[in-house]
């Protein structure tokens, strides 16, 4: 039988149970953590200072879980080339890395992953249907995000 991994966000940590808290969600290993607590300077892979509480949690969770791999990934709206927004969405996940390297957190447990427009929660063909501007920059708001995905765990002798 499979274990299940259930995380178990503002919890206490069992790491033999293999309960994990984060923030304030559930989620079990494969699920993902989809933040828009993270944010960037316009145009760039360089964090807004208001993204660090909430790194500094994901760090914390790193540390009380020392086992844990997680991939980092960054996801963009549809505006712009496919080639830009690649190489944009992998930077920022390299800087989210980068911060949670700088926290302590070894580069072993991290992987950077760039989803440009691959991946959105809202496809264009819900867009096509979306009548206003606001309503079309929300659903591109949603696509723009992070997220942390547990992909493993190392083991420890």
């Amino acid at each position: 039988m499979k274990k299940l991994l259930v995380v178990f966000l503002l919890f206490p940590f069992f790491v033999n149970a293999q309960t994990f808290t984060l923030a304030d969600s559930a989620f079990k290993t494969n699920a993902i953590f989809r933040s828009y607590r993270i944010s960037f300077e316009y145009d760039k892979a360089v964090l807004k200072q208001e993204s660090y509480p909430h790194l500094d949690s994901i760090a914390e969770f790193m540390f009380k879980n020392p086992t844990v791999i997680l991939e980092v990934g960054n996801h963009c709206d549809a505006q712009a080339s496919e080639s830009y927004s690649m190489n944009l969405t992998q930077k920022r996940a390299e800087a989210i890395v980068a911060y949670l390297v700088s926290k302590g957190i070894t580069k072993e447990r991290l992987t950077a992953k760039g989803y440009h427009d691959s991946k959105p929660l809202i496809p264009e063909e819900k867009m096509a249907h979306l009548k206003s501007k606001n309503e079309i920059e929300n659903a591109n708001q949603q696509n723009r995000r992070s997220e942390f995905k547990i992909v493993g765990f190392i083991t420890i002798e």
